[in-house]
């Protein structure tokens, strides 16, 4: 059966979904500006004609994941020290502010030099609970300024199969979103940040590869001593319990760290006991 990562690595496939998300609000089916169960059934009746293990869950698991990075991405937006490129729609900061940044939080490092995939589409979808300015506004509403269209008159308007229209309600639909394509993420070519950002991305990768090999020189360091000491254990204990104990050190951490800690006999006595 596929992972939930494997589902959604078709881009195609997540295109549909947000289709389908802003269909829902079109129809006027989300209540309050929140998606619901309801909305989540309704998208995986459509999707699972082609891709049968699409249930509710997932759709929902999948809409929360990408909520939760899109508040990732407007809490970047809002840090002191960064801009916004309302053009490329990327984040902007000098090189000290981002190495200063993922010195402490490495999450970041997915929005350094690009943006976030289908921002103006997950701005229309979430916009209205966390976003602020231009892009936030009620399902029922237009966007607040017309500065909120201008920002985005020169983008191609979406192909949409869905044709909003007036409810029983009479309550007037969203407007379809325009979409953000992955050329307009781009930094433009010869744009003084692209340096910045190319330098700091190598100070990042530089500094998680040094802590990737401390760890990995850690490990192996621990792995070498437990086995040391477990070869070191008399009498020997045989094959069959040091197999098992070998397992144990090779596969946790906590387990070679408890280990240690033990004097001669009891490390004798520990990995006689291991089942």
């Amino acid at each position: 059966m596929a992972s939930s990562k494997t589902l959604w690595r078709d881009e195609q496939r997540v295109t549909r979904l947000i289709e389908l998300v802003i269909a829902e609000f079109n129809a006027g089916r989300v209540k309050n500006g929140k998606l619901g169960a309801p909305n989540y059934e309704s998208i995986a009746a459509i999707m699972s004609v082609d891709v049968p293990i699409l249930d509710a869950q997932k759709i929902k698991t999948k809409l929360d994941n990408m909520r939760t990075e899109f508040r990732m991405f407007e809490d970047l937006k809002s840090r002191t020290g960064f801009g916004w490129d309302p053009e490329t729609k990327t984040v902007k900061a000098d090189v000290e502010r981002w190495t200063e940044l993922l010195q402490i939080e490495e999450k970041y490092a997915k929005f350094m030099g690009r943006g976030l995939n289908h921002y103006d589409e997950l701005c229309y979808i979430f916009g209205n609970h966390t976003a602020s300015g231009l892009y936030r506004y009620a399902p029922t509403q237009d966007p607040a300024t017309t500065l909120g269209r201008s920002a985005r008159s020169d983008l191609p308007r979406a192909a949409s199969p869905f044709t909003p229209g007036e409810g029983s309600s009479g309550r007037r639909k969203r407007p379809s979103p325009t979409p953000s394509g992955v050329g307009s993420r781009k930094m433009r070519s010869g744009e003084s940040q692209n340096d910045s950002f190319e330098e700091a991305s190598k100070n990042f990768l530089r500094v998680r590869a040094e802590r990737i090999a401390n760890s990995n020189h850690s490990r192996i360091s621990l792995v070498n001593e437990c086995v040391d000491a477990l070869m070191a254990i008399q009498p020997p204990i045989g094959e069959e319990a040091m197999g098992r104990a070998m397992d144990k050190i090779i596969q946790s951490g906590t387990f070679r760290q408890a280990f240690l800690r033990l004097s001669a006999d009891a490390r004798r006595a520990y990995v006689l006991y291991l089942k």
